[in-house]
């Protein structure tokens, strides 16, 4: 199915102004989703993800990494079944639509993009749910915009409107890696450090415990590098350990994105204190298709599976203790507890010397008819030396 015709454009540009002018009037609104649903397009994924991060994603400027279907299931896989979910940094809502899939029809969503927040509105809108969409810049908590959607007959209705503050149960986030910030501290921080200003990572993170109601839990998208700089970091990490709220790592491989190769680990918190920490490396789990790895609903469903029963795995996964966590100084890098190295098969020793015997006598035979031909050869001050070299054969 051609997806600009469907929704009315020929360039993605287009779809920004279009929605703008649309989504506010109700009948407008209303109508142009009729005109799309009725040509048949699958709500249960976010169509307007794949079109939009092809041509439009900032990767460069706002780190712009749309999560593909496959971890946007992971997701799903890993909570508990939520009644409600927050998705922060929801980009055009992928996250949340997985969940909506899966039956959940209550919502929050954050996204700063101006460019993105009206194809989020109509992802939520079109797909009928209950809930809250906030325009805010996480990074200084300054909310631009906020709207209130409510379940209607076929499609949700919108209303703008000063949101609630509330504590979630269920939080998802895939945040732009590696953001620069103004590194300015406030009260999310306090007891854990302020994140440095090149790297806002774990200000998402302890953005997200700040939302997390008690025993609630979150699942948050990073680059490998949170498991183990140091300075800032390594004290913010080291704290999130001993207050027990790293319940879970696991460890993704490269080339899982349209944009970006990087590798990324899930980080699985809990507002609940644990024990050990369960560390997988589930790069073995993806499978190579065209340019970038897929995991495969069966392995899905395998690492959701082994990560709440806290399964231990050979050279994948087991539950590390916080002693041993200590010991490597708060360094959560996945080689230093996860070995997947392989033994090195050692040669039988018959075969090995019956092939030096093999070996020794084809050499044995080269030599010989070196020397045969050597022979034959006339003329010339070097017969002698001919004649020394065949006898170092002999």
């Amino acid at each position: 199915m051609d997806v600009r015709a469907a929704l009315g454009i020929t360039e993605i540009y287009e779809l920004h102004q279009k929605l703008s002018n649309i989504l506010p009037d109700k009948q407008a609104r209303e109508m142009y989703f009729n005109s799309i649903t009725e040509q048949g397009i699958d709500l249960k994924t976010d169509f307007i993800r794949d079109l939009y991060q092809e041509e439009a994603a900032q990767r460069k400027q706002l780190k712009q990494d749309y999560t593909p279907d496959c971890l946007c299931d992971l997701f799903c896989e890993l909570s508990d079944s939520p009644r409600m979910i927050l998705d922060e940094c929801a980009g055009t809502g992928s996250l949340a639509i997985s969940f909506i899939s899966h039956g959940i029809k209550e919502v929050i969503c954050i996204e700063r993009s101006e460019t993105v927040f009206p194809l989020l509105m109509f992802n939520m809108a079109i797909r009928n749910v209950t809930g809250w969409l906030i325009k805010e810049d996480i990074t200084t908590r300054n909310v631009l915009d906020a709207y209130r959607l409510s379940s209607g007959d076929r499609y949700s209705d919108i209303e703008q409107a000063s949101p609630p503050w509330q504590q979630m149960q269920t939080v998802i986030s895939n945040p732009p890696y590696s953001l620069t910030w103004s590194g300015v501290p406030d009260s999310r921080f306090e007891g854990y450090g302020v994140p440095p200003k090149s790297k806002a990572d774990y200000l998402f993170v302890l953005d997200i415990l700040n939302r997390l109601g008690e025993n609630g839990e979150a699942f948050v998208l990073l680059p490998h590098g949170v498991l183990f700089r140091g300075n800032q970091e390594g004290e913010i990490r080291q704290k999130l350990i001993q207050n027990g709220y790293i319940h879970g790592i696991i460890g993704l491989p490269g080339d899982m994105f349209l944009n970006t190769s990087i590798p990324t680990v899930m980080l699985c918190l809990r507002k609940q204190k644990c024990d050990g920490v369960y560390i997988m490396d589930a790069t073995s789990f993806a499978r190579k298709e065209g340019k970038v790895n897929k995991l495969e609903p069966a392995a899905v469903t395998e690492i959701a599976r082994s990560y709440k029963e806290r399964r231990e795995i050979p050279k994948t996964a087991r539950v590390v203790s916080m002693d041993e966590i200590e010991t490597n100084g708060y360094n959560l890098n996945i080689p230093r507890y996860i070995d997947t190295s392989e033994p090195e098969v050692l040669p039988d020793l018959k075969e090995l010397v019956s092939d030096i015997l093999q070996t020794d006598q084809e050499i044995r035979k080269t030599e010989q008819e070196l020397a045969g031909m050597m022979r034959e050869l006339t003329g010339g001050s070097y017969q002698n030396d001919i004649e020394e070299v065949i006898k170092l054969w002999s």
